[in-house]
């Protein structure tokens, strides 16, 4: 089914699987889902609402939608059923949570995530220097710079595709410099934001107790910049939100996506998702936007609101 130019419809979708291809742009896309989010908030009482991106920018985008909003004058502490969350935070939440809901065996107690690309790179760096082989590759390298960031985004990319280092490099050492890598996190009990969400994956997915409890607790789920999902990210959402009430919602832009790794690009947003969930489609343009207010007609108002509360940022 397949909804064109209606934006209306999209904020007041409110049961089952849909997806909002859109590119009217990120402030009149993020309009438009908030006054989705408005719309179930005011229909349902103790709804909880989760919004997932892979970056903290779409999720401040649509941070400062809400903050600006009458609903926290109106709706007192409905704000706080809507929880922002990267992958890599809400995950975090899953893998840190010190309850026994999932088994934490294979984790040290102490372990601690690494989410900084200098910390990551300072690991790969400690990867090289700990075997006389890679020291070795390292300094043939005319940019030993740029071959660093290459590697890290070859292991990031291997994690996140969910493949073996064997083949996802031209690199004849890569294997080796991937368990290397992987090593070095070990040693200080520390796991990165691809390695963080494989884990809580696997976590739920051998736990069906914990992972009904997390499905349950958040009714209504939003994911955004939905053209870039991974294969790691697209099968954690999948496992964690399918079932008889699935309300998921991927929001995205099909025309406009990351091209970090062209060559090897798979839209799971109009894709799998499509296959997957047989969602409502509905299509946002530049057409549907409406034209701006002249700002001599508008009195200026000053209001102050109370900052938002309960988000996470990774």
């Amino acid at each position: 089914m397949i909804i064109s130019k209606q934006p209306e419809l999209i904020a007041h979708h409110e049961d089952g699987p849909a997806l909002v291809d859109s590119s009217a742009g990120a402030d009149f896309t993020n309009q438009v889902v908030f006054n989705r989010i408005k719309n179930i908030v005011s229909l349902h009482d103790n709804v909880r609402i989760q919004l997932l991106a892979s970056s903290s920018l779409a999720l401040r985008r649509i941070n400062e939608i809400v903050r600006s909003d009458f609903l926290f004058k109106s709706w007192n502490r409905k704000a706080d059923y809507v929880a922002v969350d990267t992958f890599t935070s809400y995950c975090w939440q899953i893998v840190g949570a010190k309850t026994n809901l999932i088994d934490r065996k294979n984790l040290p107690s102490d372990v601690q995530l690494c989410d900084s690309e200098i910390d990551r790179i300072s690991f790969l760096k400690a990867a090289f220097a700990a075997d006389s082989e890679l020291i070795e590759f390292i300094q043939k390298s005319n940019n030993k710079a740029l071959l660093l960031n290459d590697v890290l985004r070859l292991i990031a990319k291997c994690k996140q595709d969910c493949v073996s280092p064997e083949s996802c490099s031209s690199y004849e050492l890569f294997p080796k410099i991937f368990s290397a890598y992987n090593q070095q996190l070990a040693i200080a009990h520390a796991i990165d934001a691809d390695d963080v969400l494989n884990i809580a994956y696997h976590a739920l997915l051998e736990a069906p107790s914990a992972r009904s409890v997390y499905h349950r607790a958040k009714a209504f789920p939003i994911v955004l910049e939905a053209q870039n999902l991974t294969f790691s990210q697209y099968r954690f959402v999948k496992m964690l939100f399918v079932g008889k009430f699935n309300n998921l919602m991927l929001v995205g832009d099909s025309s406009s996506r990351n091209f970090d790794f062209d060559s090897d690009y798979h839209d799971f947003m109009t894709k799998d998702f499509v296959t997957d969930f047989a969602p409502v489609i509905y299509h946002l343009s530049k057409d549907d936007v409406p034209p701006p207010v002249k700002s001599d007609t508008v009195k200026p108002k000053i209001t102050k609101f109370p900052a938002m509360r309960g988000l996470r940022f990774a």
